[in-house]
Parts: C-alpha cells; structure tokens; sequence
C-alpha cells in the first residue's frame, strides 16, 4: 500500500476542472434529528461495515477542497478512498435526509511521478438522521463506495477519530496475514527448508515491520492533510 502523500496541485486540479466547490451549509434545527453544521466536522463509523468516513477541506496558499474520505479497515484489502463533492450538499425530508454528489479521486504512480485524477463517475449518497448521534448511509456492492445502492448501515457520529482504533482491530490482522503469506511464499521459492531459530526469528521480524508499516500508512491516508 502506498502512501497517499501527494500535495502537488490537489487545489488547482479540482478547480480548473469542476469550477470550484460550493462550501456545504447545513441549517440549524430544533429537532436532535436532523442535520446541523457540526455534524459535517465529526468522523461517521460503523463497526458492522468496518468502515469510517469523515469530510475535510485540503488548502493550499488561497485555494480549498473539500474531501470525503472513506476508510476501509475491513475488507479483503483495506483502503483508504477519496471523493471530490461536485456540488452543494442539498437538505431534505425537514432537514432529516443529507444528499452527496462526488467523483472518485484516484492516485496513480505514472513513470515514477505521482498523478491525481478526479473520476468520470458520479456517485451520490443519502444520509437519514435517524438520532442526535445515528445515521444511515449505504455502502455499494463490490466497491464498497458510499452510494445510493447496496447494503445499508448505520454509523454513529463521534468526535474521536476511529483510525487507529479500526485500523489496529480489523486491518492490522488482514495486513499480518498477507505478510505472513508472502513469507512463506518466499521461503518456498528459495528452497529454504531447514531455517535456524536466528534466520525464524529475522524473518519474522521483518512480517511484524510491514504489518506495522502499513497499519500506519491507512491511518495517515484517513487522517489526509496538506
């Protein structure tokens, strides 16, 4: 897994090509359940889905834009995904029901230099607030992108960020296994079969960096900044 470590032209990019982004304003409400300001500055998390997602906004000198961040600590690979909104966020259902527009915002390693390219595809995604701190959004089928279809969850609003806590709980596992399989892999390939407890104890050593490394590197890609 690599780093999403790309500051180079994040603001310009996405103004020269959607225009700009109108800054989502969210009314006021009596009612605990319906959609306020401070709820687009709290992190959303589900362990059901094993995902968390949060909205931010990346500067750069006078230029803004704002990001979804979709972290999934859980799935067969887990990943951190980013979309670009393209529009205002819009209120309906008495303030109850949230809509999103956005593209998926990719990054790619091209001749050795880093690219970022915003999606042709539009996804859209509702959030019902269903309490003061409860809301259901659905996550699509196979990409597991938040979406107008697939299963639906329920994530609860929090002030803490669940990074380290998801990542250490359900990725770390995932990523342990993945490094212990391509040690294996490894060993059998160059017929090592009779191993000392030095060369065991070196090799495992090295399953207990990569696990690490990359646990980290999923946390820093949710926790995107510039």
């Amino acid at each position: 897994m690599r780093r999403f470590g790309v500051k180079i032209g994040v603001a310009i990019l996405v103004a020269s090509t959607l225009g700009g982004l109108a800054v989502p304003t969210v009314a006021s409400a009596k009612s605990k359940a319906t959609f306020k300001s401070a709820d687009l500055s709290r992190y959303y998390k589900s362990a059901k889905s094993k995902t968390a997602f949060h909205f931010t906004t990346v500067r750069q000198g006078k230029q803004a834009m704002n990001l979804i961040i979709l972290g999934d600590f859980g799935n067969q690979q887990p990943e951190v995904r980013y979309g670009v909104p393209t529009s205002s966020f819009k209120l309906s259902n008495k303030g109850k029901t949230l809509s999103v527009k956005y593209r998926p915002l990719t990054y790619k390693m091209v001749n050795k230099k880093a690219t970022l390219s915003i999606g042709k595809t539009t996804y859209k995604f509702k959030m019902t607030k269903k309490s003061a701190t409860k809301v259901t959004t659905k996550l699509t089928n196979g990409s597991r992108r938040l979406g107008s279809s697939g299963k639906s969850y329920t994530y609860t609003l929090t002030k803490s960020n669940p990074a380290k806590s998801y990542a250490n709980t359900y990725s770390q596992p995932i990523f342990r296994k993945a490094a212990e399989a391509a040690m294996d892999q490894a060993i059998l390939t160059a017929g090592a079969t009779n191993l000392t407890a030095e060369q065991k104890a070196s090799l495992n050593k090295q399953v207990d960096q990569v696990t690490t490394q990359a646990v980290d590197t999923i946390i820093t890609n949710f926790n995107f900044k510039n």
